[in-house]
């Protein structure tokens, strides 16, 4: 049984989540976005039709947090995400 995917990021606007997510997966975290189509087509970047969201497994959750708090908070380095994705796994 596949985990259930819950919402851990929301960003104004879809090329933000598009970077949280890459960023998770560099961690070897998956992750996926939404975004409502219409501000998708329309390009809306605030609002509810603005508002993106980021996705990962609920096992993931703490992983994930603890993540983009570090990239918000510029803790991360290059040499992070050999380290930290090898912490997670064990």
């Amino acid at each position: 049984m596949t985990d259930k995917y819950v919402p851990v990021y929301s960003a104004n606007g879809i090329n933000n989540a598009i970077l949280i997510k890459n960023l998770l997966i560099s961690f070897n975290i998956p992750a996926e976005t939404w975004q409502e189509s219409a501000g998708i087509s329309y390009g809306i970047m605030s609002g509810p039709l603005g508002e993106a969201i980021v996705y990962v497994p609920a096992s993931c959750i703490a992983d994930a947090q603890s993540i983009i708090e570090a990239y918000e908070n510029n803790e991360l380095s290059d040499s992070d995400n050999t380290s930290q994705s090898n912490q997670i796994s064990n």
